[in-house]
């Protein structure tokens, strides 16, 4: 395992043999670097979120173009349920604030 994500984390390299089944790493440690995993996950999430909600329009724009384009999928996608989703997404949003 390599991980190096953040000042806190810092530059790190970790080997594990496939035999091996403890961590070669402490409690501590592995505690520290999934804490850190979950805040880089959660802002990136938050930031994709926002990015779509400002650019509402021309994702289903896009997602409209493409469904004109490939027929044959569009049984499976429909610009309702890319709708409903942003909206979704928003209000999760919203419940967080």
């Amino acid at each position: 395992m390599h991980a190096g994500m953040n000042e806190k984390v810092g530059l790190l390299s970790y080997r594990m043999d496939r035999d091996q089944f403890d961590k070669p790493y402490s409690n501590e440690t592995a505690q520290m670097i999934d804490h850190e995993v979950r805040t880089f996950v959660d802002t990136a999430y938050k930031r994709t979120v926002a990015i779509v909600e400002e650019k509402k329009e021309l994702v289903q724009a896009m997602a409209k173009e493409l469904l004109d384009k490939e027929v044959g999928m569009a049984s499976n996608f429909a610009p309702r349920r890319l709708t409903c989703h942003l909206e979704a997404m928003s209000n999760r949003r919203a419940l967080r604030k």
